[in-house]
């Protein structure tokens, strides 16, 4: 399904592959049609597409721009924001968790 998605507007999402040199057929190719191969950035968005949900990613690599002037970490939304499912996840290199809302007391 995702390689589908990138494949049904390549100039969409070619900004979005961290291999710059890389086309999308080469890219599902390479990064989304063989098993146990990382999600990347790219993927999510496609996926956020078709399962009309909003996902956020919350990124903390260690980099200055990581985290903004006001102490909060970058985020980047994908997804409708009408969603009525929204999921987050903190990004470390490599690596993504699932964060879960502070329960409302």
């Amino acid at each position: 399904m995702t390689g589908t998605q990138l494949k049904s507007d390549p100039d969409r999402f070619v900004p979005y592959l961290e291999d710059g040199s890389l086309d999308i057929i080469q890219f599902c190719s390479k990064s989304v049609e063989p098993m146990g191969v990382e999600c990347t950035m790219v993927q999510v968005l496609a996926l956020a597409e078709i399962f009309n949900v909003q996902v956020k990613i919350e990124y903390l690599d260690g980099h200055d721009n990581s985290i903004s002037n006001n102490n909060k970490l970058m985020q980047h939304q994908f997804g409708p924001s009408t969603s009525k499912t929204s999921l987050t996840f903190l990004y470390r290199p490599g690596h993504y968790d699932i964060l879960y809302p502070k329960e409302k007391i």
